[in-house]
């Protein structure tokens, strides 16, 4: 741009404040930049103070309660996992003296079994692994329970020979649960 194309200021007309406007909106808006950033700073930080927390809270709950002394079952997001998992664990923990009976390997071919055992692992987990795990839940567990539930594994749900490692229909038909007949709508619907 030359000096001749260069306009020549005009005089300011003193009722004009368009110029004043103009410098007016530059410092608000300059403001609202800058809340934004401490905003956007503030939401960051909390942010990041959130996931430590839900980590942290994770953590808490699949850990085990101080009374549990041995190793626990496994945790997964596969509730089936967890159940075969817990099955082990009651196995190698309390089958071997007095009345306790295996959980036979058959127990999903026994629906009310499969209930039975699915609520049993569920029970235990809240009672042992957690914040909310509490010694006395923990007993009441083992004082009813593991106990109803094993009578009735024996006298209600399996046949004596599933005991001994002998499947044998007994109780309700085996029936479909429901994440082997998702996983099937799944595969055929694909």
């Amino acid at each position: 741009m030359t000096d001749e194309e260069i306009p020549e200021p005009q005089p300011r007309n003193p009722d004009d404040t368009t110029d004043d406007h103009q410098v007016e909106l530059h410092a608000i808006l300059t403001e609202v930049i800058q809340r934004l950033r401490t905003t956007e700073t503030k939401v960051e930080a909390l942010e990041r103070a959130f996931a430590e927390v839900m980590q942290e809270e994770t953590r808490k709950r699949s850990e085990p309660a101080p009374w549990v002394w041995f190793p626990p079952p496994a945790t997964t997001n596969d509730p089936r996992t967890n159940v075969r998992a817990f099955i082990e664990f009651y196995n190698l923990t309390y089958v071997g003296a007095g009345r306790a009976q295996p959980i036979p390997e058959c127990w999903d071919q026994h629906p009310g079994l499969a209930m039975e055992i699915a609520t049993l692992a569920a029970a235990w987990r809240a009672a042992n692994l957690g914040r909310s795990a509490h010694p006395r839940d923990a007993q009441s567990w083992h004082h009813h329970w593991r106990p109803g539930a094993i009578d009735r594994m024996v006298r209600d749900w399996t046949h004596p020979s599933c005991l001994d490692g002998e499947h044998r229909p007994a109780g309700a038909e085996t029936r479909v649960d429901r994440f082997t007949a998702a996983e099937h709508t799944e595969t055929t619907a694909g």
